[in-house]
């Protein structure tokens, strides 16, 4: 089902919100969350639960949130960057660069781009500044994948391995498939997850790696000789059966820190330290394993019942004692 929503809709919706500005050199990230506000306004499509509108042109345009802050559930919905005038990147299925544009509403930064291929779309948002003597490079990157079952499933396989764009990004987090994935692979509690960065296309070693889910949880590593980091995720909550919903997915956040030794001078500002910032978001979903043991716990709970049930009815039927009347003969 295609959304319905247009821009015109989000720009309604915005005055009931109020975004702060983004700090100075705060990690800023592209989320697939929209403000809580308008949640139940978005129209999500596919089994990505990609969030979309319908721009002028009459074309489905996907949109993600620009967002500061190093927690998917904390993060800030903001109205600028670090510099108020980002690069923007956005790359087809096909590898083909597409245009795409930044929204200002009081939603919060908007960035969109068209939708009108089958794969993972790569969308780069890029910003380089001098504070303090070190010139900070930031890449924020979505990897979003546009499918739908109607349109069949031919060359799957030749479009779900990852693309990189050193030509254009100077930090790149990959990202890496999961054994048998394809467009219906859902990244879900308990698998093992492996992001490899990349410093100009070249494995970059001894980068600072953190991963942090919408619940809270948190690890940190140290990308090995090949520039990898796997995280496993874990089962970060428990919900009560009632809460229980297969289909609701959560967000995680990927962010690597990385400083160089290196002098220049940029835009007119000289600087001694190149610090690299890359941040990465996607969606997850709870383990299927979650849900079997609630069947086989309510499974276990009935047979108690049952069998407690039969115990005590068998143990009143044996121990009842029939009325029996005793007549005496007093003349014998």
């Amino acid at each position: 089902m295609k959304p319905k929503i247009e821009i015109g809709t989000i720009l309604t919706l915005a005055i009931f919100l109020i975004i702060p500005s983004v700090k100075a050199t705060e990690l800023i990230w592209l989320s697939n969350m929209p403000p809580k506000a308008v949640k139940k306004e978005i129209r999500f499509y596919g089994m990505h639960r990609l969030p979309a509108l319908r721009g002028k042109d009459h074309r489905i345009h996907i949109i993600q949130w620009i967002r500061s802050g190093r927690s998917p559930e904390f993060s800030e919905y903001v109205q600028r960057t670090n510099t108020g005038h980002p690069e923007l990147f956005v790359f087809s299925p096909s590898e083909e660069p597409i245009h795409a544009q930044l929204l200002h509403t009081k939603l919060g930064y908007l960035l969109s781009f068209p939708d009108g291929e089958e794969g993972f779309y790569n969308a780069y948002l890029v910003e380089k500044f001098v504070h303090r003597d070190t010139l900070t490079v930031l890449v924020a990157k979505a990897e979003r994948l546009s499918h739908s079952c109607r349109n069949g499933h031919k060359g799957v396989l030749k479009k779900v391995p990852p693309k990189i764009h050193p030509q254009v990004v100077p930090l790149e987090i990959v990202r890496k498939r999961l054994p048998g994935e394809n467009f219906h692979t859902i990244i879900t509690a308990g698998d093992r997850v492996t992001f490899q960065i990349l410093l100009h296309g070249v494995p970059l070693s001894g980068a600072s790696v953190r991963l942090c889910t919408q619940k809270g949880w948190s690890k940190q590593l140290t990308t090995s000789q090949n520039g990898e980091a796997t995280f496993q995720l874990i089962q970060d909550y428990l919900s009560r059966w009632q809460d229980v919903k297969r289909r609701v997915f959560y967000h995680f956040l990927v962010t690597v820190d990385y400083l160089k030794p290196e002098e220049g001078t940029y835009q007119g500002k000289p600087y001694h330290t190149v610090r690299y910032l890359g941040t990465y978001s996607d969606i997850y979903r709870p383990s299927q394993l979650m849900y079997s043991s609630y069947v086989w716990g309510l499974f276990v709970i009935l047979s108690v019942i049952l069998i407690a049930s039969l115990a005590i009815y068998l143990y009143r039927k044996r121990s009842k004692i029939e009325f029996r009347e005793i007549a005496f003969d007093e003349k014998a």
